[in-house]
C-alpha cells in the first residue's frame, strides 16, 4: 500500500509461517525528494515490540506472537529536502494488510488532505485526481 500524502512511500508486508516482514519503499520519481531515513516506533514514540527487529531503516522482521492480531506503528520519513512526514499505520498480523490511521490531534477531525487521500485510496477517481494536484502544490507560507 502507498501511504497517502507521504511523498509516495509504499509499505509492503508479507506474513509467512508466522514471520512478518515489512518493507518500506521510496517511490519518489522525477524531482520528488527521495527518502534519507525511516524511523519506525509505536504510535506513542516508544520502541518497537521486542519480537520485531529493524535490521535496516527500511525493513522490519519478526515472529508474530500467538494470538496477536494487529500492530500499530508510527513511521517518520526524513526526505532529502528537509521535510519530515509522520504517518501512523495499523498492520493486520493475520492477513498482512496495512491501514493508514488518521493522525488525529486531541480529538480533532482528520485534516482535509488525509480525508481526501482515504477517498482516493478506495477508488474515488475525482478524489484521486484532486489529491495528486494538492500533493504537487506547496503549502501556504
Amino acid at each position: 500500500m502507498t501511504i497517502p500524502n507521504s511523498g509516495n512511500i509504499r509499505v509492503e508486508t508479507v506474513i509467512r509461517d508466522g514471520t512478518l516482514t515489512v518493507i518500506l519503499e521510496d517511490l519518489a520519481r522525477g524531482g520528488a525528494a527521495p527518502v534519507l531515513t525511516y524511523r519506525v516506533t509505536r504510535p506513542d514514540g516508544s520502541p518497537l515490540p521486542r519480537w520485531l527487529e529493524q535490521p535496516s531503516s527500511d525493513v522490519l522482521v519478526g515472529r508474530v506472537p500467538p494470538a496477536s492480531t494487529s500492530l500499530d506503528l508510527k513511521i517518520e520519513v526524513e526526505l532529502s529536502d528537509g521535510r519530515t512526514i509522520v504517518k501512523s499505520i495499523e498492520l493486520d498480523l493475520v492477513n498482512g494488510s496495512v491501514r493508514v490511521v488518521a493522525n488525529n490531534r486531541a480529538g480533532y477531525a482528520p485534516i482535509f488532505a488525509d480525508q481526501l487521500q482515504m477517498l482516493a485510496a478506495v477508488g474515488d477517481s475525482g478524489a484521486a485526481d484532486l489529491a495528486k494536484v494538492l500533493e504537487s502544490t506547496n503549502t501556504l507560507q
